[in-house]
């Protein structure tokens, strides 16, 4: 009994199906502390899948960044970026087409930049990221000219944020064909093994034949694009366009994808884990908003969050390397 139990432990991989556990026992403690407080009605719950439909859409394209042993953390301010161009484009006169166009067209630059720099100099993407981060937030700054731009275009509004597919809010449906998106792309295609191989071993893919150049490109444009479509959804929702939209959503984006299996190492990647990884950290902000935790408050549990999420996915790879 005592060694099938050891067996089973065995084949358990930590890294990977710890956000399960965690989303049950999340879920378990807020239904405990707050059931009589909302928390359990239909309607919080479909608003917690709301709100994580931007977040799980920039950690779709995290989870190729990070499964490639990268980092980007220009999420965040891809989101502001975008959803400022798409409202500045339909302010001009520009629809919601055109607009969008041009959304995912400053995401794709932005990662293109990014992955430019990134296998153009050898420098490391936490400091490249770091760079172009900055540069986003003082030109979000600028174009807004420290405002918020509103948008006035109800198709825009209506397919990217606040309308429905049979009953389901539009973000989650647009978060679900982004999910399907990128299994395929990780899952069905030669690109996501080979996405893995450079995360796994960079030197071993390059002998493999694979071109580790253009894999990083193409993961920091991906990484672009998912965001600005976030940004997209954001600004559609709240029918409007701000600098601070997204601000901080990096390390949200970062604790989900970890928390969901893929290594901070690189090498390892799931997409279904990185979604219940997303689904947990909006109901572990919600939880805290309903809970009357403040701003400051929250902050410190998604460090504690981010932390063990790291903790756990260096476990996991520690013990297989000793396996």
């Amino acid at each position: 009994m005592q060694s099938s139990s050891r067996s089973l432990l065995k084949k358990f991989d930590l890294q990977k199906g710890i956000v399960y556990i965690a989303i049950i026992v999340a879920f378990l403690v807020f239904t405990i502390t707050l059931g009589d407080t909302g928390f359990l009605k239909p309607l919080n719950q479909v608003n917690i899948l709301r709100q994580m439909s931007t977040i799980g859409i920039m950690c779709f394209g995290m989870v190729f960044v990070i499964g490639c042993g990268q980092i980007d953390l220009t999420v965040g301010a891809n989101v502001a970026m975008s959803g400022i161009v798409a409202a500045l484009v339909m302010q001009s006169g520009g629809n919601a087409f055109v607009a969008v166009l041009a959304a995912l067209g400053t995401g794709a630059l932005i990662g293109f930049v990014n992955g430019g720099i990134l296998v153009g100099t050898g420098l490391p993407s936490f400091l490249i990221t770091i760079g172009t981060m900055t540069i986003l937030k003082g030109l979000s700054l600028w174009l807004a000219n420290s405002q918020s731009i509103p948008i006035y275009d109800k198709t825009y509004s209506e397919v990217f944020g606040n309308g429905t597919v049979f009953g389901i809010p539009v973000m989650i449906v647009w978060c679900i064909v982004c999910l399907v998106i990128a299994f395929i792309l990780l899952k069905k295609i030669p690109f996501g093994p080979k996405v893995l191989a450079v995360g796994g071993n960079e030197q071993a893919a390059r002998y493999s034949g694979v071109n580790v150049k253009d894999i990083k490109l193409k993961v920091m444009l991906l990484s672009g694009l998912f965001s600005s479509f976030a940004g997209i959804l954001y600004s559609a929702r709240l029918e409007a366009a701000n600098y601070v939209y997204g601000d901080g959503a990096e390390m949200n984006v970062i604790a989900a994808v970890v928390l969901g299996g893929t290594s901070m190492n690189g090498g390892v990647a799931t997409i279904v884990g990185t979604f219940i990884g997303a689904w947990m950290m909006a109901m572990i902000d919600n939880g805290l908003v309903i809970a009357g935790m403040s701003a400051s408050q929250q902050m410190v549990i998604r460090g504690i969050v981010v932390i063990a999420a790291t903790a756990l996915g260096t476990i996991s790879t520690l013990r297989k390397g000793k396996e």
